[in-house]
């Protein structure tokens, strides 16, 4: 009986190769692009993440024209989603504290001290905590104004519930954080004496949320002095 000559297959398929080419040829220019978006240091973290995505991402079975414009669409959106992922920590980070909200969501971020790096990161835990523990009533109307920055009329016609109501709401969520955050800092290792975090300069965003947050917790009436306008 004789058996059909064995055949090796390639190692990897030829689109791969080209990509990873293409990739090899590119990476300089594609690695300026994200430093230029982002900064330095938030600039080679979104790189390292586009290059996990180039190499899970699976290519179309016709190949890819032109690879070198895939490739920038791969960047470009890592940029994008650490940007939004950092703009999310910032107003996250806010409801607690404005100097670590501001510069979380600075391009910077990732260059500041290893304290500063490690304060915010307990504090975004203690955050998660604290927002897991509200009840969804107070939750979802503290993320919608936050997070995704709707005004109170926004919300009262996405929830149907009245906009005096969802103000009331959104105030005792941020109290309620806000205490909760405290108390996990109290039960938590004290950090080193003599940390004072440094006065910095806000963002127009960052600042809009501030501005939110000073509103929510000191609400205008009808009535009573001007109408805050949104």
């Amino acid at each position: 009986m004789t058996h059909p000559p064995f055949q090796a297959k390639p190692l990897r398929d030829p689109v791969v190769d080209a990509l990873l080419r293409c990739w090899v040829e590119q990476r300089e220019e594609l690695l300026r692009s994200c430093r230029r978006a982002l900064g330095r240091a938030d600039g080679e973290e979104a790189f390292s993440r586009a290059t996990l995505s180039m190499l899970q991402a699976t290519a179309p079975t016709g190949g890819i024209r032109r690879p070198a414009a895939w490739l920038q669409e791969i960047v470009r959106h890592a940029c994008v989603d650490l940007h939004r992922e950092r703009t999310r920590r910032g107003r996250l980070l806010l409801i607690v504290d404005e100097d670590l909200g501001e510069r979380a969501a600075t391009p910077q971020a990732a260059a500041r001290d290893p304290e500063r790096t490690f304060l915010e990161r307990e504090t975004l835990v203690q955050l998660e905590r604290a927002l897991c523990a509200l009840s969804p009533a107070l939750r979802a109307p503290l993320l919608l104004r936050v997070e995704e920055e709707l005004s109170y009329a926004e919300m009262a016609a996405l929830l149907l519930e009245s906009e005096e109501n969802l103000r009331k709401r959104v105030q005792i969520a941020r109290q309620s954080v806000r205490r909760s955050v405290l108390l996990q800092r109290e039960l938590a290792p004290r950090r080193p004496a003599g940390y004072h975090p440094a006065p910095r300069a806000g963002r127009p965003g960052l600042c809009r949320g501030r501005a939110r947050a000073a509103a929510d917790m000191h609400p205008v009436h009808p009535g009573t002095g001007p109408s805050r306008s949104q």
